[in-house]
Formats: C-alpha cells, structure tokens, sequence
C-alpha cells in the first residue's frame, strides 16, 4: 500500500501558531550537495519549508549546504532547525558561543530552532535547558527544543524556563 505524499500538509510548532510543512528535510550523510540542492530547492518550490541540519552533521558542511539553500530560496520560504551537540549546554558561553558558529555557517542572524541534540549525561537536565533558553534570550533563535530526551527530562526543563517553551521533541522515528 502507498501513502501519497502531500506537501500541503502542515504541522503546527508547539503552541507558537506557526506551522512548517509536515514533510521535512534532514541533512545528515548527503553525499552530493550539488545533487541535493537541486532537490531540495524543488521541495521549496513544492512548498516544503521543514529542514533539518545539525553542527555534527559533516563537520559543518551540512548547515553550509542549507545557507545554500537559504540564498537561493530565500530565508522566507524555508524553516530551518539545527542541533547543537549536547556538551555546548554545560554553561551560557559555551552554548551561545556554539549557536553563533551555526548562525554564521548557515549564513543567518538567526535561526528558526535550535534543539538540544541529545541529553548529556554530565549535566543536569536544568541546567541544560536553561543554557539552551539563553540562545534564545540573546535573540540567535525564534524557538527552542530538545530531540532523543525522555518526557520526564523534558518535564523537568520546562520547569525551569522563564520565557520560552520546549515546542519540539524530535524523536528518533516518525511514521
């Protein structure tokens, strides 16, 4: 049996009354970007915004591949999400510092969300999420969320927010 694929579909973005289609685009292990701009500028013209990349993601050259993407499409027409790696969140610097480095990588002065991109086992989940707030204080993000954390890890983060919300859990599977 087959699915059809609808890129009309939209997913809403917590509670924030922002919605990003509900196909999305990973990042990690392109072979050829040359190949895969061209794809992925037809998704945009398809009307897929969703696209996901992560600092880890070929050493950097995954969140320079969606700048790319960005000054062809336009940063409008595309809702980009990166991962910083979970050490970056053991202090504010640290985690600020590391959300500048995918900014200028990507060619933005902010991104759309910035996910924690897996919990570390060093740090308590607070402090972690309070870290990963202080991107969006410092104005390098529009939203905030986790990806592989378990729902009492993102409960305990959430207790500690002040201004912002968790408005992502991804999750290893989606079907």
């Amino acid at each position: 049996m087959r699915y059809p694929l609808d890129p009309s579909d939209r997913k809403p973005i917590g509670r924030s009354g922002e919605t990003v289609s509900a196909i999305g685009l990973g990042t990690w292990a392109i072979r050829d970007y040359n190949k895969a701009l061209k794809t992925y500028l037809e998704a945009v013209e398809l009307g897929i915004d969703n696209i996901d990349t992560a600092e880890m993601y070929d050493n950097g050259e995954a969140e320079r591949f969606v700048g790319e993407l960005i000054r062809r499409a336009g940063r409008t027409r595309i809702f980009v999400t990166t991962k910083l790696l979970p050490h970056r969140f053991r202090s504010r610097e640290t985690a600020v510092k590391a959300a500048k480095s995918s900014l200028e990588r990507l060619g933005v002065k902010e991104v759309d969300l910035i996910l924690i991109h897996w919990p570390d086992d060093l740090v308590p989940v607070e402090e972690q999420v309070r870290n990963l707030e202080a991107i969006a204080e410092e104005g390098l993000c529009r939203y905030i969320g986790v990806s592989n954390f378990s729902r009492e890890e993102i409960e305990r983060g959430r207790h500690v927010l002040r201004k912002h919300d968790i408005v992502v859990d991804q999750v290893r599977y989606s079907v």
